[in-house]
């Protein structure tokens, strides 16, 4: 039986000394590693913070080229439309031509 509790052979003093040393063993752990949390989060903070305006950033360049873009594309419309209608243009006058160079003077 003393195998499956090692404290049977303590006095309760003895059992109290040995929990409050275990105790105090894991608040020291405990206080090693709130200090390296807080460590790396001091040091993660600012690349976060960076990380998080960049991304502000990003996204109102994004906007400006999404505007420039649409912009871009009104004018190709308009481009196109006006091209269409020169070659309309162009055919009439080509036909106006030939009929007028069809007909004996």
């Amino acid at each position: 039986m003393s195998e499956d509790n090692p404290t049977s052979d303590l006095t309760t003093d003895e059992m109290l000394r040995a929990l409050m040393a275990n105790m105090r063993e894991v608040k020291d752990r405990l206080a090693a590693l709130e200090s390296v949390a807080e460590d790396r989060a001091r040091e993660t903070r600012p690349k976060l913070d960076l990380i998080v305006k960049e991304i502000s950033d990003l996204r109102e360049e994004m906007a400006g080229v999404r505007r420039d873009l649409r912009s871009i594309d009104r004018k190709l419309e308009i481009f196109n439309t006006e091209l269409l209608e020169s070659k309309v243009d162009l055919r009439d006058f080509d036909k106006r031509l030939t009929e007028l160079e069809r007909r004996p003077n």
